[in-house]
């Protein structure tokens, strides 16, 4: 180019060749420059990555495989597969289930249940193996006993006992229902003491299981203090007091 002439600027209207862009976009440059191809640099990136990865496989060609499902070959790609693609997979194993079930088929089987309090004959169709209980519910409440003899070292006559026992084993009264019924053992030793109801378990649990606290709560309720010795007798003749209140006669 001759020398004094100044460079002509342009502005062109360009799409970018990245495959998965390919919007269009303005360049303002020179006019002998060559034209942009990509709208960003991240487009450029992306298009050399791609055609890398692409003369890679070129190179580098990837065994075929054979589905075990439909027959067709496919290439095995970055891990070994045994199937095509997602529903050849699905098919396959509902046909898996469909075959497993086949070869369990419905059959009716009587026996007596497991869980002792029941003991009821039952006839049930079940597949597989011979179910050991009459219903559902049986066979949660012996899990049930199963965990309370784990957790107190006791028999399983010890544990049934325990569940179908009338009175709470602290303050005398009847249980109300099933969920009312706790069993409380010893947080120390871990030994099992009784079943109590839910309230009389969370009382001694807060006045945490110490004995003298007990004592002096049974005190206070009497209408002694834990600073006095003994009972208190209250007297309507006898002065008012800041913790007594007054019940003479007006």
């Amino acid at each position: 180019m001759p020398s004094g002439m100044t460079m002509k600027t342009v502005t062109r209207s360009l799409i970018c060749r990245n495959l998965e862009c390919g919007k269009t976009f303005e360049a303002t440059q020179k006019a002998s420059s060559r034209p942009h191809r990509y709208c960003s640099p991240s487009c450029q990136k992306t298009t050399a990555n791609a055609r890398a990865r692409q003369v890679y496989r070129d190179n580098n060609p990837q065994p075929t495989l054979e589905c075990k499902h439909c027959g067709s070959t496919f290439l095995r790609g970055g891990r070994k597969r045994a199937y095509c693609s997602n529903d050849c997979q699905k098919t396959a194993a509902y046909k898996r289930d469909k075959a497993a079930a086949r070869k369990y088929p419905t059959k009716q089987i009587s026996g007596v249940c497991r869980y002792l309090p029941c003991m009821a004959p039952f006839t049930r169709e079940v597949k597989g193996r011979a179910p050991a209980y009459c219903s559902k519910k049986c066979q949660r409440n012996q899990l049930n006993v199963l965990r309370l003899m784990r957790l107190y070292d006791l028999s399983e006559d010890a544990v049934l006992a325990r569940l179908v026992q009338g009175l709470c084993d602290l303050c005398g009264r009847p249980f109300e229902s099933g969920k009312d019924r706790h069993f409380d053992h010893d947080h120390v030793t871990g030994a099992f003491r009784g079943v109590l109801h839910r309230a009389c378990n969370m009382a001694i649990g807060n006045l945490e299981d110490d004995a003298g606290r007990a004592l002096q709560a049974a005190n206070y309720l009497q209408g002694g203090r834990a600073w006095w010795v003994g009972p208190v007798t209250i007297d309507n003749s006898a002065p008012n007091s800041w913790w007594y209140r007054d019940k003479a006669t007006k």
